[in-house]
């Protein structure tokens, strides 16, 4: 079922005025979710093209993702010159893959990942695949992110989850690697990817540490 809304009209006040009427209980969990809506961790934004979802946590050490049937992605400030001796690194200990099959089509597309976007508009993802192997690369199979987006298979199997993986890319050569042509000369911001709709699955896991280093410099995004 699909409400469409009259121009002007208020949603929750609209869904809380029904709620009594609603034997489902739907309208009341939309209309306190509106009322209430989630967060992104202190630092952070939803990026625009997705719905604000509940997917990212904050913790002591980190931030946690518990997602469910959602594609949720959350983007922080990164600031860094693009050049041959920029690393990305970062700790992650996932507990629960989203997928059981390759990811790199549009009906298995679930995944877990840290990204970087460039001052072109393109972003890079590394993600921990269930099958495909280490180093494995290729563009978003959904349709207006295959403009833009390109995946990296950081680490492949089952064997390590659980355990906490401290992880460190070359970011320039994995950029031409995988995306190629002519360079981009700056990153602009550090993203955070759950997507789990493909398959309505569901990931586990948690972040602990992401940073840009380059020499002496070192840029602390989580």
């Amino acid at each position: 079922m699909v409400a469409r809304w009259v121009p002007g009209t208020d949603p929750q006040r609209a869904l809380a005025s029904i709620a009594g009427r609603d034997r489902s209980g739907l309208c009341a969990a939309e209309a306190a979710r509106l009322a209430d809506p989630p967060t992104p961790p202190v630092g952070w934004d939803t990026h625009p093209l997705t719905g604000r979802e509940q997917a990212f946590f904050t913790t002591g050490s980190g931030i946690t993702v518990k997602a469910g049937w959602t594609s949720a992605i959350i983007r922080h400030p990164a600031e860094m010159t693009l050049t041959p001796s920029l690393r990305l690194r970062w700790s992650w200990r996932v507990d629960t893959l989203p997928s059981r099959l390759p990811e790199d089509t549009a009906l298995t597309h679930d995944y877990l990942s840290v990204a970087l976007e460039f001052n072109d508009g393109q972003d890079l993802t590394w993600y921990w695949s269930c099958r495909l192997p280490a180093g494995a690369s290729y563009r978003c199979p959904l349709p207006h992110w295959r403009r833009r987006e390109t995946h990296i298979a950081a680490r492949s199997g089952t064997a390590d989850l659980g355990r906490w993986i401290d992880e460190e890319r070359p970011v320039l050569a994995d950029h031409q690697a995988a995306i190629g042509g002519p360079a981009p000369t700056r990153v602009v911001r550090a993203w955070l990817i759950a997507q789990t709709v493909p398959q309505a699955s569901h990931a586990v896991g948690e972040f602990r540490r992401i940073e840009l280093v380059d020499g002496d410099q070192k840029l602390r995004v989580l």
